[in-house]
């Protein structure tokens, strides 16, 4: 439990670092950098454990998973360049009740009564959010949830895959395989970070990693 509050800590830091950058880097070059300055802590890891320590018999679970990851993200840093972090942090708490769905669905995860009911008024509360007083759905909106589905995806992958795989092999593959995939929509809109941006996204990366190795050991446990 305290490692799954530390790692909505550490999401919630790089989250603010994202919104300060969203005025002036486009969201797909956002995830790029912050993939890429998560990853570069991994490197002399993977060089000291060797290749070796990065074997698996689940690579395409891995890619998959890391697909799944590229695109909450790019939702993610997109949604927060078009509304508040306030307004988009109460509507992604939907996220853990999509992944609770996901559990239940594809991991056979028991799911009780009571959060079943947490589902209901989750979604309940979520209408709300998105259309109070039924205005229309703005796309910021639409982009938090997307992003929901895909983190749900993507925390039901990482808990499958902690049954086989070591931590710090989870974290490794999913920045190895994320940061050419977000590099590819990113360069259609490159740009090169100034100084302070260039440290707020190493932040990222730092945070982001931190972040990562927290959720898949809570979900190890």
């Amino acid at each position: 439990m305290l490692l799954v509050v530390a790692s909505a800590f550490f999401f919630a830091t790089g989250h603010a670092g994202a919104k300060y950058l969203t005025t002036d880097m486009h969201p797909f070059v956002i995830a790029f950098w912050r993939n890429l300055f998560a990853l570069m802590p991994f490197l002399p890891w993977i060089a000291r454990k060797g290749l070796r320590s990065m074997h698996t018999n689940r690579i395409g679970f891995h890619f998959f998973r890391a697909l799944a990851n590229a695109a909450s993200m790019i939702f993610w840093f997109t949604a927060l360049s078009m509304m508040a972090l306030a307004d988009a942090t109460a509507l992604s708490m939907l996220g853990p009740l999509f992944a609770m769905l996901f559990a239940a669905l594809f991991l056979q995860e028991k799911i009780g009564p009571r959060r079943w009911w947490a589902l209901v008024f989750g979604m309940a509360g979520a209408l709300v959010i998105v259309r109070p007083g039924f205005e229309a759905v703005g796309m910021g909106a639409i982009l938090v949830l997307l992003r929901g589905v895909a983190q749900g995806i993507n925390k039901v992958m990482a808990k499958s895959l902690t049954k086989t795989e070591d931590t710090g092999v989870i974290v490794a593959y999913l920045l190895i395989l994320a940061t050419p995939i977000t590099l590819l929509p990113a360069l259609f809109y490159w740009q090169w970070p100034t100084i302070p941006d260039l440290v707020v996204l190493i932040g990222m990366g730092a945070v982001g990693a931190i972040a990562n190795i927290c959720m898949v050991k809570a979900y190890g446990m």
